[in-house]
Order: C-alpha cells, then sequence, then structure tokens
C-alpha cells in the first residue's frame, strides 16, 4: 500500500507537468510522426494516380522509420531525466532493443508494397508509440 500511495502522491504534484508534456507528445510526436504518412498518399494519388490502400500506403515500411525514430527519440528523453532508477534503465533497454528492431526490421523488407509489411507496421509503430509516452511519462515525473 505503500507503493499505491506514493504513486498517488507523485501524481497530485506532478499532473501538470505529465498533462503538459502527454499534449505535447500527442502534438509533436504522434500528429507530426504521421505526417509522412500523409504525404507519400497524397503522393500515390496525384503523382502516380494509384488507389490508396492500406497496403499502398503503408505497405513500404514507412512507419517502420518513423517509429524507430520517435524509440530513438524516447531514448534520449530517458536518459537525460534525473533520477533513472531501475525502472527507468529497464525502459532504455526496452525503449533501445524496440528501436533497433524497428529500423533492422526496415532494412530487410522486400522491394515493393506488401501485405506482410503492413502487418509488420501495424506492430511496430503502436509499439514505438507505447514505450514512448512512458517515457514522456517517466521524464515529467522526474
Amino acid at each position: 500500500m505503500a507503493v499505491i500511495s506514493k504513486i498517488k502522491e507523485s501524481w497530485k504534484t506532478n499532473h501538470e507537468k505529465i498533462g503538459n508534456s502527454v499534449g505535447n507528445w500527442i502534438l509533436f510526436t504522434v500528429i507530426t510522426g504521421l505526417l509522412p504518412i500523409g504525404a507519400l498518399a497524397l503522393r500515390l494519388q496525384i503523382k502516380r494516380n494509384e488507389p490508396l490502400t492500406m497496403v499502398s500506403i503503408l505497405g513500404h515500411g514507412d512507419l517502420l522509420l518513423i517509429g524507430g525514430v520517435i524509440a530513438f527519440g524516447s531514448v534520449g528523453e530517458l536518459i537525460s531525466a534525473p533520477n533513472k532508477g531501475f525502472l527507468g534503465k529497464l525502459l532504455v533497454f526496452g525503449v533501445f532493443i524496440v528501436s533497433l528492431g524497428s529500423i533492422s526490421e526496415y532494412l530487410v523488407l522486400p522491394d515493393g508494397a506488401t501485405q506482410s509489411t503492413m502487418q509488420l507496421c501495424f506492430w511496430a509503430y503502436p509499439t514505438a508509440l507505447i514505450v514512448s509516452f512512458f517515457a514522456v511519462v517517466k521524464g515529467a515525473m522526474a
């Protein structure tokens, strides 16, 4: 119960700081991170006159690169946070592995848009966002 009361007290003192950090994360990481996908969709539609499907937009693996960059940014945020403790160090290591996995998966993808690449993006990008979210919250609580 002492751990729960410590978390509640920490939340009370840091809720505004966490809210601002999460708001900035949503705007500058999640939304702006998806802008290249929107640009790709526009290019496919305007320049190539291709039909927009999930495979044509996400099947090239661009979301893997975006997810890797987001996750690597989280590593930097976690490393710069004071009082990392064991959980923080474990989180840095996990985020680093997710980042490397996402980038290395992109490197071995076949040429052309594929269904399996799109499915891989549906796994890798949300994973990068989840670990990035926890890094932002952990950084705000420090």
